[in-house]
């Protein structure tokens, strides 16, 4: 992805997932995964998802098959609309098509409500924005307990600088972390 998000520039932080995960300070509304790009594996996934959850579900009283589905009044849908969009907005966030699927992608997702008027301004996180390739993109700040998890970084294969790599370890070593900085050994291609 060097090419994609820093013309071969930039830093590459390799961590130790399971120290990185348990780092954060706030998990509320935390999910990891692969992400799905098979189409007919996502399909079954979600049909899964409504057969467990729903069709088992006693709280759930009008759907017990996918022959329900066909029976449902207006209140029953208005019911079910709060559980399907949920659903639909966690399966969203780790499907992607199948043209992206050399990605590879493992995602951290930390979800924040957003207002959009539903949400008591006590209740909603601080969002911040940057920008790239012209447009604004919203994020979320996760603070950690520690950067322990970090264990090493790697600079851009088109960066010749030495002060690249110089540069990382002053930075480094001024938050006091031994973490050594390699440069890439990756093999440009264009």
């Amino acid at each position: 992805m060097w090419s994609e998000y820093s013309d071969f520039m930039g830093y590459c932080l390799k961590f130790d997932f399971e120290k990185l995960c348990e780092s954060f300070i706030n998990k509320k509304r935390f999910q990891h995964g692969k992400v799905i790009y098979d189409h007919e594996q996502q399909i079954a996934l979600f049909e899964c998802a409504i057969q467990e959850g729903y069709f088992k579900n006693e709280k759930i009283e009008c759907l017990n098959s996918w022959e329900d589905f066909n029976n449902l009044s207006d209140k029953n849908i208005n019911e079910l609309y709060m559980y399907f969009s949920l659903d639909v907005d966690i399966y969203n966030q780790f499907f992607k098509l199948p043209c992206f699927e050399g990605e590879h992608e493992y995602r951290l997702i930390f979800s924040s409500p957003h207002d959009g008027g539903r949400y008591k301004k006590e209740e909603l996180e601080e969002q911040y924005f940057r920008c790239k390739d012209e447009v604004l993109i919203p994020f979320i700040k996760r603070e950690m307990t520690s950067m322990d998890s970090l264990e090493e970084v790697l600079v851009g294969p088109k960066n010749k600088s030495d002060i690249a790599v110089k540069g990382a370890e002053w930075f480094l070593r001024n938050l006091r972390l031994d973490v050594p900085v390699v440069k890439s050994k990756m093999p440009l291609r264009y």
